[in-house]
């Protein structure tokens, strides 16, 4: 059982480890270009996106929005960002869309929008994408840290459980028990 488990906690950490790499992959490509889905719903003008922008993932929702608005178009898209891009987001998004913000709180690269865009109401959520990196980093660092940790224990003969001197008793530890699995010279 102990062996399943590491195994499925290898494969997690591995896992992890690719999910960062893409992510940092993405974090780079986000400054470059815009990618983003978009999925609308005619009935009752429903509008719900994700985009990659400016090295964050961002995620927004909106009601009330005609058929012929420039944002109700459904499906992916790259669009290469120009010199227009590089300017102030906030200009940007009030000259393309005719934005009005009515909440905009910000904190370490978070953000919450939240206002009208010409006809429809809209709430946005960004995460950057460095938080994403860091929260996928913690498993193979812990992983990383726990198995160094075992290796300068064998090498110093302290028990792999507690820490425990083990010179004196080669074959068992005395503080908790444990049983020495390899022989110490």
């Amino acid at each position: 059982m102990r062996r399943v488990r590491r195994y499925i906690l290898n494969a997690l950490t591995v896992l992890s480890l690719l999910l960062c790499v893409a992510t940092a992959a993405l974090w780079v490509r986000s400054y470059r270009v815009l990618d983003s889905y978009q999925s609308f719903r005619p009935a009752d003008g429903r509008l719900i996106a994700l985009a990659l922008l400016r090295g964050g993932l961002q995620i927004a929702h909106g009601d009330g929005f005609p058929r012929d608005h420039p944002l109700a178009n459904a499906g992916w898209e790259s669009i290469e960002m120009g010199d227009f891009m590089l300017g102030p987001p906030d200009k940007n998004w009030q000259l393309l869309f005719g934005g009005v913000t009515s909440i905009d709180q910000r904190l370490l690269g978070f953000r919450y929008l939240s206002g009208y865009l010409l006809a429809g109401r809209f709430w946005s959520i960004q995460i950057p994408l460095w938080s994403i990196c860091t929260l996928l980093l913690l498993s193979p660092m812990l992983r990383m840290r726990s198995s160094c940790q075992k290796w300068q224990r064998r090498e110093h003969r302290l028990c792999l459980r507690c820490g425990y001197d083990l010179r004196a008793t080669p074959d068992r530890c005395p503080e908790c028990g444990t049983p020495v699995t390899t022989p110490i010279d």
